[in-house]
């Protein structure tokens, strides 16, 4: 009778064996596997957010650069508004010519407007319907005394100063002596946002 209760010890065993499987089986398929697939999703949204993430902090770093890049050029916008400003700022001009002359050691006879004020120029590119600023011109003329170095120095300043002034005509009278004064009537022409 030994040998039935070894083989259903066999049986026994074999049964839990089997038992032991079906629930390890089970317990992948209904824990284990949701877990594993639970646990890509989070990676895939991870990886996702990452992204996000690192597109965020370029954004971030790009507006830093810009804002970096706007501090730098301010002064440049500072000084185009003073180059062409939005008016005619017809005080400041005479100002500024006026010492512009007088630091070369020339006399300022006078400063008048010109004739030549009425005209408009449209911006490059600009259309009738465009909200683009157009750009008004404003002539005067001034007559100067002085040497001829300081008058040439007077020319060269006139060029180089930051608000663009052109010079349209120049007329030059000379005087008599050893050191004699030249005298200029320039009509010169200057630019403003309309």
């Amino acid at each position: 009778m030994e040998q039935p209760t070894e083989v259903k010890k066999t049986e026994q065993i074999g049964a839990i064996m089997v038992l032991v499987l079906v629930i390890i089986i089970a317990l992948i398929y209904l824990v284990i596997k949701p877990q594993v697939a639970y646990l890509k999703e989070n990676n895939i949204q991870a990886a996702a957010k990452k992204a996000e993430f690192n597109d965020k902090e370029k954004q971030i770093n790009n507006l830093r650069s810009l804002e970096t890049s706007l501090a730098s050029i301010s002064s440049e916008v500072q000084k185009l508004s003073i180059a062409l400003p939005k008016k005619e700022k017809i005080s400041e001009l005479i100002v500024q010519v006026d010492a512009i002359a007088k630091g070369q050691g020339l006399t300022v006879n006078s400063i008048a407007p010109s004739q030549a004020n009425s005209e408009e120029l449209a911006v490059l590119g600009s259309s009738e319907e465009s909200t683009e600023p157009t750009i008004g011109q404003y002539a005067f003329t001034i007559s100067v005394t002085g040497e001829y170095a300081s008058l040439v120095s007077f020319l060269q300043n006139i060029e180089a100063n930051l608000r663009p002034i052109n010079i349209q005509k120049a007329d030059f009278a000379s005087g008599s002596g050893s050191n004699p004064q030249i005298s200029a009537t320039l009509t010169m022409l200057t630019y403003y946002q309309k």
